[in-house]
């Protein structure tokens, strides 16, 4: 199966029910543009059906792959993570370094309908 790479410059992230990807998420300072180093930090990437849904109600969470020098974050969305009702749910990507927690990236999780639903 083909794994899509979809960036989170645009903050909305669409999936096709049921397809893997992987998102990948550029952490860059707010005050001048340059790269973030994430030496020290995780990050973790969640999705729920309301952005003020608690944390045990997240359709799914994530671990991301942290590339300390590029300041990127790679987080992989298995087919049974984006196996849900096609529609509009709300994410938000956070690193995490000790007691910091920085938010670095929030949207919408759009799942579409595919047209193929057999594999075989």
């Amino acid at each position: 199966m083909a794994t899509t790479t979809v960036p989170v410059e645009s903050n909305d992230i669409r999936i096709y029910k049921a397809d893997s990807a992987t998102i990948r998420c550029s952490v860059i300072k707010a005050s001048d543009g340059s790269i973030m180093a994430l030496t020290g930090y995780t990050a973790k990437m969640s999705v729920k059906r309301e952005p003020y849904d608690n944390d045990a109600d997240a359709l799914f969470t994530l671990t991301g792959v942290v590339t300390e020098a590029t300041g990127i974050c790679t987080f992989t969305v298995t087919t049974s993570n984006s196996d849900q009702r096609p529609g509009t749910y709300y994410y938000d990507v956070q690193v995490v370094k000790t007691s910091t927690t920085k938010t670095v990236a929030t949207g919408k999780f759009i799942v579409q309908w595919d047209v193929t639903r057999s594999t075989t």
